[in-house]
């Protein structure tokens, strides 16, 4: 897909387009990715689709964080905006109950959890196929107004904004008093994430020539961070089943042989950021 916006933000004679340009164009081909993946989902809920809908819904929501920083920027983008969160979060409830069944049909001594798995997709698909029919198609439509508006917004303004948003998000890599340890983990995913997305931006409208190896492993430290996620839900998800039947030994020595990988892996991961964020910053700083 990658390859698509970098084709649609050139000239048609193949020049480089301005910063200005770019970020438009970015902005449009984003939403026509969104509209693509909901066409596509009408039928068949594919588990692909439905990440790559979800990536291009993240990609939106931080180029409308930019926008919400600038003279006008939020009215301008409440509409979209609401629109984006509402369908992150519907989509969002559908991915976690497909991933926790892909995670359980690989653990075969708890395919007892299977049936109740497979009850909460169905579930989940039966709410996102109601979102759908109610769904206003236009909700992601790139209205001339809009157009007209962004190419109002010169290189300076931009380019201060995805700064400012950089330098926020990475003073939110931090552990907080009073959170626990899965929100805090999921927090500086979070913030990762949208850190990567800003400089991978960058790079799409020619601020920056390429990604560094310091924001890759950024983008690899957040996947870390989400696979220990994905399982964490699990493990809580299999607490909560277990509860209220009657657990064989088999199943206790799996439950907490998992908890005890997850606490290696936190604390694993607890490394990993602390060093990333410490030369990062330093980085920031030069």
């Amino acid at each position: 897909m990658l390859e698509l916006v970098f084709k649609m933000l050139k000239m048609e004679d193949g020049t480089p387009k301005t910063v200005t340009e770019r970020w438009t164009e970015l902005v449009k081909s984003t939403l026509h990715e969104i509209q693509l993946h909901l066409g596509n989902l009408q039928g068949d809920l594919d588990v692909k689709t439905v990440h790559q809908l979800r990536l291009a819904i993240k990609r939106l929501r931080v180029l409308l964080a930019v926008l919400r920083q600038t003279d006008a920027g939020r009215k301008r983008t409440e509409t979209l905006q609401k629109a984006a969160n509402k369908l992150f979060q519907t989509a969002g409830v559908l991915r976690d109950a497909q991933v926790r069944l892909a995670l359980l049909e690989g653990e075969p001594a708890l395919e007892l959890l299977l049936p109740e798995a497979q009850k909460h997709v169905q579930k989940a698909e039966k709410q996102f196929k109601a979102y759908l029919k109610a769904f206003e198609p236009s909700a992601f439509n790139f209205k001339k107004p809009f157009q007209s508006w962004l190419l109002t917004l010169d290189r300076e303004v931009i380019e201060n904004t995805i700064w400012y948003l950089k330098l926020k998000y990475l003073k939110q890599i931090q552990v907080r008093p009073g959170q626990s340890k899965s929100e805090y983990l999921h927090s500086i995913r979070t913030a990762l994430k949208r850190l990567v997305e800003l400089h991978k931006i960058r790079v799409l409208i020619a601020l920056d020539e390429r990604l560094s190896e310091h924001w890759e492993t950024a983008k690899s430290l957040a996947q870390e961070i989400g696979t220990w996620h994905d399982h964490h839900l699990l493990d809580r998800y299999m607490t909560q089943a277990f509860r209220n039947r009657k657990q064989e030994e088999s199943h206790k020595d799996r439950v907490a042989h998992r908890h005890e990988v997850q606490n290696s892996m936190r604390q694993d991961l607890e490394g990993k950021i602390y060093t990333w964020v410490r030369l990062t910053r330093q980085a920031f700083l030069v």
